[in-house]
């Protein structure tokens, strides 16, 4: 006999899956050798990877910890120290220098919200005042469209 309404069983409301956040540590002020290794270690490593490298290209021209590495600029450092392609060494450049004052951006990137694609976008045209309308477009808009 065919449960009645009162007698079906009830849902159960599957618990809501956390949101998936790349953890990386990202510490500035590291010692040369140590930024250089970092650079070098998050290569490779996808999208999360990117950010790393992003952050410690900046840390490292910031600080002109590429000087001491032997090279006249960061860029130059990214080409040749950390082998990554002019284009690639330039978006991570640019990403790493306006990131900083976009952490609602940066939050939704880790949160795995957006790809490296999206977040790179962003970073060309959000300002701090503007990201939580960037984040709205990009959420329903390609990364070729932000």
């Amino acid at each position: 006999m065919p449960a009645t309404p009162a007698e079906a069983p009830s849902p159960v409301a599957e618990p809501e899956a956390p949101a998936r956040v790349h953890r990386i540590e990202l510490a500035p002020y590291l010692p040369i050798r140590e930024v250089d290794e970092r650079i070098l270690f998050h290569g490779g490593q996808g999208d999360t990877g990117k950010r790393a490298q992003a952050f410690y290209l900046h840390d490292l021209e910031r600080r002109g910890v590429y000087q001491a590495l032997g090279y006249p600029s960061a860029l130059q450092y990214a080409v040749s120290g950390a082998e990554l392609s002019e284009d690639m060494a330039g978006e991570l450049l640019l990403v790493g220098r306006k990131i900083g004052g976009l952490s609602r951006i940066d939050l939704a990137f880790a949160k795995g919200e957006f790809c490296w694609s999206t977040f790179h976008a962003l970073t060309k045209v959000a300002e701090p005042k503007t990201q939580e309308d960037w984040l709205a477009y990009a959420k329903t808009h390609s990364s070729t469209e932000v």
